[in-house]
């Protein structure tokens, strides 16, 4: 059950890197060149909210208590980012089931820097992808997400609505506003080519090894890097695999998205909501999960100033090494049968 959860929330994570930015023009060729333009940003502030709410009513008691800290999940951030994101300060919370927890995060010379008021030291993570080549590197993976998403909807499906009044943090605006939405099918179609796509990228791969050293570590088992790349392969070996027997018990009830384009085809404001379930064929059980995603960019192109610290050996620990240093998360009751 908790492997096919993990399944489900990376193909989430799939599908949200797309749409992240994510003459009378037709809508797609709109939404295309404001995709594009939105991609080479260099600087601005952006926030961002993630609300995830599941419905365990169709669950067996074990899987309600074992899933209850996922119940309400609610993710918010506020960034501002400089060099296309290779450098950034910002602030972040995540409220689960009645639990707070909030900090600030920071990336800079390929690391991403972690603060938690529960922590007296920085946590520091070595992260590939910052490097200016591993930021063209996912700007072209993005695009060629960008493209797959459209093809896969079609353009008659894409809707256009001019002179939208819109709000901001930096005020209001006028602009265009697109919204389209997908269904089950085409959702399905375009995860599996998506995902096949991106576990061939090679930033994707460095993360993934990164990842996998982490895991170790944290495990007690000595890393190699000849390790990292058999788990790689084996990772991307049962991805087909993984992907249909996941599409058997999963069913998407439609995905809706809306973008707000300025004048400059800058994606302002992007919105997205996916309902989902997934059935245990085997006992009638189900979830039920929504995911409502929120963002807004502003202050583009602006001279932005980043607050970042300086970390040293004395007041920072990395993650490898945290054990300890972590404030205590809290873990469901679960009843062994």
């Amino acid at each position: 059950m908790k492997r096919r959860y993990i399944w489900i929330y990376a193909l989430c994570l799939i599908v949200a890197s797309a749409f992240a930015g994510c003459r009378a023009e037709p809508p797609m060729d709109t939404l295309r060149k404001a995709m594009d333009k939105t991609l080479q940003i260099e600087s601005a502030r952006q926030d961002f909210s993630v609300d995830m709410k599941m419905d365990l009513g169709g669950a067996s008691e074990q899987e309600q208590q074992a899933l209850s800290l996922m119940r309400n999940v609610t993710l918010r951030s506020e960034i501002a980012y400089i060099s296309a994101g290779a450098e950034s300060a910002g602030d972040f919370s995540i409220h689960s089931d009645g639990i707070t927890y909030e900090g600030k995060i920071f990336t800079q010379g390929g690391k991403s820097i972690m603060k938690l008021p529960a922590m007296d030291k920085y946590l520091v993570f070595d992260s590939n992808g910052y490097s200016k080549e591993d930021i063209d590197d996912m700007k072209e993976l993005s695009a060629q997400l960008s493209t797959i998403m459209l093809e896969t909807v079609g353009e008659d499906a894409i809707t256009l609505e001019k002179n939208v009044a819109a709000e901001s943090p930096q005020g209001s605006f006028k602009g265009k506003r697109i919204s389209f939405s997908m269904s089950d099918t085409q959702l399905k179609d375009f995860v599996k080519k998506a995902a096949f796509l991106i576990v061939e990228n090679d930033s994707f791969k460095e993360n993934m090894k990164e990842s996998i050293r982490m895991q170790m570590q944290m495990q007690g088992e000595v890393y190699s890097e000849a390790e990292a790349e058999k788990r790689l392969r084996e990772f991307q070996d049962e991805l087909e695999t993984g992907v249909d027997q996941l599409y058997k018990v999963v069913q998407f009830d439609g995905m809706s998205f809306d973008y707000v384009i300025d004048k400059d085809y800058n994606i302002r404001s992007s919105k997205m909501k996916l309902k989902m379930r997934v059935d245990d064929p085997q006992t009638s059980r189900y979830v039920d999960m929504t995911f409502d995603m929120d963002s807004n960019l502003w202050d583009i192109g602006e001279k932005v100033k980043l607050d970042i610290p300086k970390v040293t050996a004395e007041n920072s620990v990395d993650w490898s090494e945290a054990d300890g240093f972590m404030p205590p998360v809290p873990e469901a009751s679960v009843q062994q049968q």
